[in-house]
């Protein structure tokens, strides 16, 4: 009896056993499956944070980047509102032609050169006005000298008389006489007319010294405002 039980039980048993493994399979590949899926979303989790982490620089380094433009951008309008007041090439060629023709002038004396050489030119100025002053006066004395002695001609001229074929004796004496007189008297004239003279020329010396002094000391009196 036992005999004929097994090999009726036999499929079964295989039938049974064999799903047993299948189902085992099946649940090692679940298990499999899930673990993978844990990993997968794990990978997926981590590399999500890190695309937040570079987005999150990436956004700091755009915003940056923007400020450093605008500055970019301001520094632009200001360089172009300067460059207007730049020169040219050809204004800057003008230029340096200009300062070779004005060189020498540039090179020249300094302020107190300029003074002293003022300075010196009204000194020049000073003595030549006073030798003028004293040639005018010495002229005038002359030609108040020579008017005299052309006025005392004159009147020689006009006391002499008209030659005679015959003179006496008596009126030559007389016109010796008077000549004699007119002579003397013309004398007296010339030193009267050169005493005045003298004093003239006395009195225009003085004033012409006066007139030096005040001059001189203005002049000191400027140095000591321009010191």
């Amino acid at each position: 009896m036992a005999n004929q039980t097994n090999p009726g039980q036999d499929p079964l048993n295989t039938l049974l056993s064999e799903f047993a493994t299948k189902l085992n399979e099946i649940e090692e590949k679940q298990r499999l499956l899930k673990d993978r899926t844990l990993l997968v979303g794990e990978n997926l989790i981590s590399t999500k944070q890190d695309y937040e982490k570079e987005l999150f620089d990436m956004k700091k380094k755009i915003s940056d980047i923007e400020l450093e433009i605008k500055s970019i951008k301001q520094l632009n309008k200001r360089i172009i509102n300067e460059l207007e007041n730049f020169a040219r090439k050809t204004e800057v060629d003008i230029l340096q032609r200009q300062v070779k023709i004005f060189e020498p002038f540039l090179k020249g004396p300094a302020i107190d050169d300029f003074k002293e050489y003022i300075n010196k030119s009204v000194k020049e100025n000073i003595e030549g006005i006073m030798t003028e002053i004293v040639s005018l006066s010495k002229t005038k004395h002359h030609t108040q000298e020579e008017k005299d002695i052309k006025q005392e001609i004159k009147e020689e001229l006009k006391e002499k008389p008209e030659k005679k074929p015959k003179t006496s004796k008596k009126k030559k004496k007389t016109k010796s006489h008077k000549k004699k007189n007119n002579s003397k008297k013309t004398r007296k004239k010339r030193k009267t007319s050169h005493k005045k003279n003298s004093k003239k020329t006395k009195s225009h010396k003085r004033k012409n010294t006066s007139h030096k002094k005040k001059k001189q000391n203005k002049t000191i009196k400027k140095k000591k405002t321009s010191k």
